[in-house]
């Protein structure tokens, strides 16, 4: 990952030392498969996607403690993914500590290592394929000649790293080195990735780790050993730095060999500096990957791809766009292309989240951001089971799984074709509903009886009681349909298990509407006031909050019921420079100014506050006043002011065009007109003839 200057601009949270109890984890891990006759493209294939546990162990941005983190990891289990890759930084310095001696041989004492073990049992646990790096590591790629130095001190990192993991399961990889970059190639660097001595170096360095591994033996015999091109293991150096087998680690004769690559481009759009406005386009995004993984294909004998990491970050402080640009719909359809495109070609990936500028989930792991990660893994065809999406209509034969009911054909026009019939006692039927935001929902059943008494049923959201009755009264037929409504329940954004369980059975149920109950968006000004008095020229910049559960779709301002103009993404202000000069010459009196904002899902808000604007400043007053003076005014070849002072000139549009320091301001070569002088804190309406 390209992190930049991330750790300075960042705050380190201190790493807080834990004990930590892994026996009962090893012990889960003894009962896992082991078999070691897939070979990397089958892995690989079954890796399928994945995520990054990023700014933790490779430099400690984020706390290196196991339950901090863990909510984050079983959210993504939750959703989907199926492999974590954990970079981890061993020889380089992280909060002051590093994870080896200075030979190389890892501390299995330190805390930090302990955590990463625990991380990694607990990952193999649940299921999840585990990639294990090593990440940042500059002492090495900033200095690197090829040295024994060198080589030995890598050697003895990674044989003490597959010494300690050999017993492991195959489901865990070992990555030798995260994105060679600095003296083995990196653009921008005096070295670029297309020198021939940061090539080599990248092919001997890859080569030293995968040797040390191999040499363990044991289950490191066969296990998955992934390298990378340099670059910063950007995927279009894979034909630089491998162009045919012969350049492979084991020339081409090693069947759990795999290609570890990157991509953040273009970087002018991925990167945290760029803009949503370089976006390439999906065909662009498909083609690169494709590119990469045909060469793999033609030329290095079919080795399988892993796509370590990819994403779209944002960080204003270095002029990239707001992180709101991550919301935008071109940065969803990028990381759907992306996934769907690996997912198509057989391909392996895990997602950067950084939990920073790439952040894909909260620190506490209750959601993701911007709904990124369940909106990528949504084009993808995980698994068989039926979803329906919340708010909306659920089937009632749409079940994933039940027990003692039976799907019937409807005798009426019904809007779908079956039904769920055959309730008795303890039926119950399991659905999965994708929510796609938190908020309260209405909930209303269709259904029939013909028994004297009816019948009933609950529901339970993920095991937990939801609506603990429902009653439905006798129809006089089992056809006759009618529809009831229940209480209104709070639902959590994502995936969960919705059950019905029957009560007393003797009624049939066609489908369920669940829909948000209505609300409209929370609106405000937040730095004006309602009869607010404002001085004539000041820089006025309304601004608006505006906040919904489905998120906000625009906000219009009205001026004195004229409108002025729309915002479609926070933040919400119409201000001088960037908007209409208007509000800056609005003239002496009340003036009302009134915000519309109209959520994604339609409801609609409306707020209103009247400002006074007050005494334009004329720079006319007494000589010998105190008060700060512009003279003439009008003016025609220079402007005085009554004391030296920083001042800058604006247009009628807002753009600065001159500013200096000092009590006089040369106005000859300015073409008739009114100018926003500003200066001591003031605006100042000049006028030149």
């Amino acid at each position: 990952m390209r992190i930049g200057n991330e750790l300075s601009n960042q705050f380190k949270i201190n790493v807080m030392k834990k004990t930590h109890l892994i026996v009962s984890l090893m012990c889960v891990l003894l009962s896992i498969s082991n078999s070691y006759s897939q070979t990397a493209k089958e892995v690989v294939k079954s890796m399928g996607p994945g995520f990054n546990l990023g700014n933790v162990f490779d430099n400690g941005v984020k706390e290196t403690t196991f339950n901090s983190f863990k909510p984050v990891i079983d959210m993504y289990l939750a959703e989907g993914m199926t492999h974590i890759r954990i970079p981890v930084t061993w020889y380089d310095y992280v909060d002051g500590t590093r994870l080896t001696d200075a030979n190389g041989n890892i501390n299995v004492n330190s805390a930090r290592f302990k955590d990463v073990v625990t991380t990694v049992d607990y990952a193999l646990s649940k299921g999840l394929y585990v990639v294990l790096n090593t990440h940042h590591e500059h002492w090495l790629k900033d200095n690197y000649n090829g040295s024994a130095y060198y080589n030995t001190i890598f050697t003895t990192l990674w044989t003490s790293i597959a010494n300690y993991f050999k017993a492991y399961p195959s489901k865990l990889a070992f990555e030798v080195l995260n994105e060679p970059e600095g003296v083995m190639g990196q653009w921008g660097e005096p070295v670029p990735p297309t020198a021939q001595s940061g090539i080599l170096y990248t092919r001997q360095i890859n080569k030293v780790g995968y040797d040390a591994i191999r040499a363990t033996g044991g289950n490191n015999t066969t296990r998955i050993v992934m390298i990378s091109p340099n670059g910063q293991a950007n995927d279009s150096q894979i034909e630089e730095v491998y162009p045919n087998v012969a350049s492979l680690p084991g020339g081409g004769n090693d069947q759990y060999l795999a290609m570890h690559v990157h991509s953040y481009d273009p970087w002018e759009f991925c990167g945290q500096t760029g803009s949503n406005a370089n976006y390439p386009g999906a065909q662009q995004v498909r083609n690169d990957i494709t590119v990469c993984y045909n060469h793999a294909k033609n030329n290095l004998g079919g080795i399988a791809i892993h796509y370590g990491e990819f994403g779209v970050g944002r960080d204003p402080a270095q002029g990239g766009g707001p992180q709101s640009e991550r919301g935008a719909a071109v940065v969803t359809e990028y990381y759907q292309t992306f996934a769907q495109t690996c997912f198509g070609l057989g391909i392996a990936f895990s997602v950067w989240d950084d939990r920073g500028w790439f952040s894909l989930s909260n620190d506490a792991g209750t959601a993701f951001t911007y709904d990124l990660v369940p909106k990528m893994l949504s084009v993808l065809d995980l698994t068989p089971k039926t979803i329906t999406d919340i708010p909306g209509r659920l089937q009632a034969e749409s079940f994933n799984e039940q027990s003692g009911l039976q799907n019937e054909q409807l005798a009426v026009a019904e809007g779908t074709d079956l039904y769920l019939g055959y309730t008795t006692p303890n039926d119950f039927a399991k659905y999965t509903i994708k929510v796609a935001r938190t908020a309260n929902y209405t909930t209303s059943f269709r259904v029939a009886s013909a028994e004297a008494d009816g019948g009933s049923f609950s529901l339970y959201l993920d095991g937990v009681a939801l609506i603990p009755l429902v009653q439905v009264n006798n129809t006089a037929g089992w056809q006759n349909w009618v529809t009831v409504s229940s209480t209104n329940v709070n639902l959590s954004v994502g995936e969960h298990t919705l059950e019905l369980r029957v009560v007393n059975g003797g009624f049939n149920l066609n489908w369920m509407d669940i829909n948000v109950v209505p609300e409209a968006p929370v609106l405000a000004f937040t730095n004006l006031t309602n009869n607010q008095n404002i001085n004539f020229g000041t820089d006025l910049n309304p601004n608006v909050s505006a906040t919904h559960s489905s998120g906000i779709a625009n906000v219009v301002l009205y001026v004195d019921n004229v409108l002025l103009r729309q915002e479609s993404q926070a933040p919400y202000d119409w201000g001088l420079g960037t908007n209409d000069p208007s509000l800056n010459t609005l003239a002496e009196g009340k003036h009302t100014l009134k915000a519309i904002a109209t959520a994604v899902s339609g409801e609609v808000a409306e707020t209103s506050i009247s400002i006074t604007i007050v005494k334009i400043v004329t720079g006319l007053e007494e000589e010998g006043s105190s008060i700060f003076r512009v003279y003439p005014n009008p003016a025609t070849d220079v402007v005085h002011l009554s004391i030296e002072t920083d001042w800058a000139l604006a247009n009628v549009s807002g753009l600065e065009i001159m500013s200096g320091y000092g009590n006089k301001i040369n106005t000859s070569e300015l073409p008739k007109g009114i100018f926003f002088l500003k200066a001591k804190g003031s605006v100042y309406k000049v006028l030149i003839e």
